[in-house]
């Protein structure tokens, strides 16, 4: 779970930081970590057909926010 969550945030960073340079390894990790937090918010909308309102927030909402949390703290610190 910890995985998907990190790989929300770090895989698009790894995979924007590497563009053009596709042989490089933080490419590969960033496009494990990014399928990784897909997997996830698939499994949570699994969950949620099944009724399990703990688990799609936990393997959904929590990686689809974290990105966007990210984003919005780093632009009001920014400011700041």
């Amino acid at each position: 779970m910890v995985v998907a969550w990190a790989g929300s945030v770090l895989g698009p960073l790894f995979i924007i930081s590497e563009i053009g340079n596709y042989d490089e390894w933080p490419f590969y990790i960033g496009i494990g970590l990014t399928i990784a937090a897909i997997v996830s918010i698939c499994h949570g909308f699994k969950a949620i057909r099944r009724g399990v309102y703990s688990d799609f927030v936990v393997y959904s909402i929590v990686p689809l926010l974290l990105p966007v949390l990210s984003i919005v703290l780093l632009v009001v610190s920014s400011d700041a």
